[in-house]
């Protein structure tokens, strides 16, 4: 953070970006995509890297909302997609998936840190926002955004649908040797959750042993135990 500020202002909003990238959760992350974004508007940088960046910060609010204990709330989170909202017009395809997909998570959100229950009218709203996102992300061959987009489809609903859950961990398992580590590692274990959940005891064990081997002794503990 410290080398963030020697570099020339409009530059360090791409290294806060970086910075988000690499930390991938919690409120460290989450705090450095808002300083890209907020520097991109100070700085007038395009709407693409504003949206790309505020899309990031909303999708580890959302999506890994277990690793952010500053948690906003939801009139924050509608102050924010009304700001993407107005750069959305002027963003290129792989910014609006990231948005997009973000948004299709709210629901997960919603159940994990907000005050009120998910309503028919947030699940809908998920799917629709998650389908766009995985679209575009088909279009643009972007595996881990495809990720992302089918665990948004598993979580708006697993509560109550494991087997869709189940399906959608499927396809993110199939094309597992293009994703990073943590993306194979939340494919699997949600697949091996599912897996037990329905009965499929078998499936859930192969899943889970899956997963664990794919980490040396003491990597990524908390992966371990979710696969076990």
């Amino acid at each position: 953070r410290a080398a963030i500020e020697l570099a020339d202002e409009p530059d360090q909003a791409r290294l806060w970006y970086r910075l988000g990238r690499v930390l991938a959760s919690g409120d460290a992350s989450v705090h450095a995509y808002q300083r890209a974004w907020q520097q991109g508007e100070e700085h007038n940088l395009p709407a693409d890297f504003k949206l790309e960046s505020l899309g990031r910060q909303l999708m580890v609010t959302f999506r890994f909302t277990a690793s952010v204990a500053q948690q906003p709330g939801e009139p924050e989170i509608d102050e924010l997609i009304a700001l993407g909202n107005a750069w959305l017009p002027d963003a290129d395809a792989h910014a609006v998936a990231t948005f997009e997909i973000a948004q299709g998570h709210k629901t997960f959100w919603l159940r994990q840190a907000a005050s009120r229950p998910a309503t028919e009218e947030d699940v809908t709203a998920a799917q629709d926002h998650e389908q766009r996102g995985l679209g575009l992300a088909e279009r643009l061959d972007d595996a881990e955004l495809m990720s992302a987009a089918l665990d948004g489809l598993a979580g708006i609903s697993q509560a109550n649908d494991w087997r869709t859950a189940m399906e959608m961990s499927r396809r993110r398992i199939g094309f597992a040797d293009r994703l990073n580590l943590e993306e194979r590692l939340d494919a699997l274990q949600v697949f091996a959750w599912a897996s037990a959940l329905l009965g499929e005891l078998q499936e859930a064990a192969e899943a889970a042993d899956a997963g664990v081997a794919l980490l040396q002794p003491g990597q990524n503990t908390q992966f371990v135990l979710a696969c076990a």
